[in-house]
């Protein structure tokens, strides 16, 4: 009887091992200590812009609030069940413009081979060392609106189930885009890339919209699918299509 008993609570134990608490990974960076997990499921939204280095930024008409994230953040293999944010905005009937709640990334950011089942919002974050996504999916929105990629920015093999946007994005460093679906929307409007950018082997199902993009040096669209139409009007530098 105790060997059935101990054979019915094992899964469920190494099923409780791989999931973390988003507040627990908030805790870490709190700590100071750098967030590296594999296979893991993270359970609650993670709100970066609510660890404890938040600052009230001045000179603003509106209130806005900064947080930086000082520490290295690596995911392997994992399952984010709900939203993930660097970027909130909340309504404020005193104020028309509302709080704005913002995170920077100090240290490289790592997100290889993982499921984002919630909204991804890094609107206005700015990236200072490499940032990968490589070989992840994100179910709903992804939102880097205004963000600022200062090193390598890593899509390849990233599959959109909803709109993708990276409208006002400007990218420092190359920009890997290479073998990529996109589902939804795909808004690259006004984007600015300072050195290569490759989008090659990639399937676009909805509308790409690449208006006023500035390709500083090449934009490599080959061997890429535009299945409901692409707008490039306007668009700034070399754009390599077979």
């Amino acid at each position: 009887m105790k060997k059935l008993f101990l054979l019915l609570i094992l899964p469920f134990l190494s099923f409780a091992q791989n999931e973390i608490g988003a507040d627990e990974i908030i805790e870490m960076i709190n700590d100071g200590k750098d967030v590296v997990l594999a296979d893991k499921v993270i359970l609650g939204t993670l709100d970066f812009t609510e660890i404890n280095n938040q600052e009230k930024l001045t000179g603003k008409e509106s209130p806005q609030f900064k947080s930086v994230v000082t520490v290295r953040l690596e995911f392997v293999n994992c399952v984010f069940e709900d939203d993930l944010i660097a970027f909130k905005n909340i309504k404020d009937k005193n104020n028309q413009w509302g709080e704005t709640y913002t995170a920077d990334f100090d240290q490289e950011v790592s997100f290889t081979s993982c499921l984002f089942k919630g909204d991804f919002t890094a609107k206005y974050s700015s990236f200072q060392e490499k940032a990968v996504f490589e070989a992840s999916r994100f179910e709903k929105e992804a939102n880097f609106k205004y963000a600022k990629f200062k090193e390598i920015a890593g899509f390849g093999n990233v599959m959109f189930n909803e709109a993708a946007s990276f409208k006002y994005t400007k990218f420092y460093s190359d920009a890997d885009f290479f073998s990529n679906q996109y589902s939804g929307i795909a808004d690259f409007k006004y984007a600015k890339f300072e050195q290569r950018a490759t989008f090659k082997k990639s399937a676009f199902d909805n509308h790409a919209d690449f208006k006023y993009a500035n390709f500083a040096e090449n934009g490599v669209f080959v061997n890429v699918n535009f299945g409901a139409g692409v707008d490039f009007k306007y668009t700034k530098g070399n754009i390599y299509r077979d």
